[in-house]
């Protein structure tokens, strides 16, 4: 029985020792991080088609088109119906901020932008598009690009090492139902605009 035992010992402990002596292998991984200033936007100049001359015989239109980098305006009366304009025209124009040389989508909403006037009549601007200061881009629609530069500062209350300008426009579409009067898209049933920016 003794004998026995000390067998089956001997042979849990050769077991035991093989399977203590088994192949292994080993390798590493890095951990890695990236710290980024938060992305920041903030409005500087709402929309401002100015004073638009319409003859009321039908509806008509105003282009307005801003160039990449200045920003520098362009109205265009369909010259049929809107005649001319005049008076404070400025695109929408918003301050970005962030990290330095990081990219960015510009996603701008809705689609179709409604002003009211005080007697409930609207007007639309459709097609809005951007360009941007850091670049010579063409007009970008909605979810196109833009890059920080390096200029340090603070936009709206956060600290970011890069900046970027970004000018909105579209079309002013008058109808044929529209009346003298003052419109904007915070009167009313007005629809105003929503600029989000987000980290590529």
């Amino acid at each position: 029985m003794n004998r026995a035992l000390v067998a089956t010992a001997l042979t849990l402990a050769s077991t035991a020792a093989f399977a203590a002596a088994g192949n292994t292998a080993n390798t590493t991984a890095n951990a890695t991080a990236t710290i980024l200033k938060p992305i920041a936007i903030s409005k500087t100049t709402d929309m401002q088609f100015g004073n638009v001359l319409w003859g009321g015989a039908a509806a008509g239109t105003l282009a307005m088109t801003a160039a990449p980098s200045s920003g520098a305006l362009t109205l265009t009366p369909d010259g049929a119906n809107v005649t001319a304009s005049y008076g404070t025209q400025t695109a929408a124009t918003f301050q970005v901020g962030g990290t330095k040389n990081k990219t960015f989508t510009v996603a701008l909403a809705p689609a179709t932008l409604t002003l009211a006037a005080a007697d409930a009549t609207t007007l639309t601007v459709t097609g809005l598009k951007f360009v941007e200061s850091t670049t010579a881009t063409a007009a970008q629609a909605t979810g196109g690009q833009g890059t920080l530069n390096a200029t340090s500062g603070t936009v709206n209350g956060v600290s970011v090492s890069g900046q970027d300008t970004l000018y909105v426009f579209g079309t002013l579409n008058v109808p044929v139902t529209a009346t003298e009067s003052a419109y904007s898209t915070g009167t009313g049933a007005g629809t105003p605009m929503t600029v989000t920016v987000t980290y590529n």
